[in-house]
């Protein structure tokens, strides 16, 4: 066997193995996960919840975690090269506040949930500079708190 078809039968061995010891069902509400695709390449597979909608990512050596586009995703994308995330909160949540194509309410419950009953390592969802999952927490933490407040400001 060619060392190209040896290393794609390990990536591909290593996806399975992946998969084995993987969550089985949606973070958001248990449902079952459907394998939609997958690159055997690249190592990384993608599942749908047959419930909910929710998407994730299944990357070799790292664990499930919401895919692009999930409400986490879009916040933590603005922070991927910052060494002290929690310094661009503020600023972060009156952008999106200001967007008018996300439904802030599941945006807002998904972090929530997620920072009460943490799920996923928040690290593995992108290749940041400086990934540290503490930091990455407390900024969603001061973003959250930092939208209820410009909603709140907004309503009065």
């Amino acid at each position: 066997m060619s060392f190209f078809w040896n290393s794609i039968a390990t990536k591909h061995r290593k996806i399975m193995h992946n998969k084995k010891c993987s969550v089985e069902h949606c973070f958001r509400c248990m449902g079952k996960l459907q394998l939609m695709d997958e690159d055997v390449k690249s190592s990384v597979s993608f599942y749908q919840c047959t419930n909910c909608q929710s998407h994730y990512t299944l990357t070799v050596n790292k664990k499930l975690h919401d895919r692009w586009l999930m409400p986490i995703t879009l916040v933590i994308y603005g922070v991927i090269f910052d060494k002290n995330p929690a310094l661009r909160a503020v600023a972060i949540a009156q952008e999106f506040y200001l967007r008018d194509d996300i439904d802030l309410e599941k945006m807002i419950t998904d972090i929530e949930q997620e920072l009460e009953a943490p799920r996923q390592n928040l690290v593995d969802i992108f290749t940041f500079s400086y990934p540290n999952e503490a930091k990455l927490r407390v900024f969603l933490r001061q973003f959250i708190v930092e939208l209820k407040r410009i909603k709140a400001h907004a309503r009065n």
